[in-house]
């Protein structure tokens, strides 16, 4: 028999900086995207108690140059945040274009020079009715701030 030791072990959460991070929302759909950048930004205020002083807003005209706009104005952010909603029912829905940003955004993320975390929020359903009755399900901004904020704790250097 080999004998087993029991100890406690008390684990404390290691306290770093807070994350820099930018919210770039696109213009197109502003009725939904509103509700959705203003409960991330309150999700970061309430629950990690991130100051609004290092949530920087920003954004572009068409959901297509969120990549664009991410580049010239928030590389100094470390956790960035791709907003922005898309119905497949509309006539200027191209999948193609969506895989386009999709890889833009990604690529972003793996860029050697800046050390960013994009994460794509980019909601693309069949209708506005399907869109409403996911948000009143699941809160959307509760799932996007915590996994930023996991990821930046788990890959960012203190």
């Amino acid at each position: 028999m080999i004998p087993v030791l029991l100890r406690e072990i008390d684990i404390e959460a290691v306290q770093c900086n807070p994350p820099r991070i930018a919210i770039v929302y696109s213009t197109e759909n502003w009725n939904i995207v509103e509700r959705l950048v203003n409960e991330l930004r309150y999700e970061f205020k309430d629950r990690y108690q991130i100051s609004a002083l290092n949530v920087k807003i920003g954004q572009s005209e068409s959901i297509h140059e969120i990549s664009h706009h991410i580049k010239r104005h928030y590389l100094r952010c470390q956790v960035i945040y791709a907003v922005g909603v898309v119905y497949k029912s509309s006539p200027h829905y191209e999948p193609r274009q969506m895989d386009l940003l999709t890889r833009r955004l990604d690529a972003l993320s793996g860029s050697p020079k800046f050390p960013l975390l994009v994460i794509d929020c980019i909601l693309v359903r069949e209708s506005k009715e399907q869109l409403e009755e996911q948000m009143l399900e699941c809160g959307f901004a509760e799932v996007w701030a915590k996994r930023g904020v996991d990821a930046f704790n788990m890959l960012m250097p203190y």
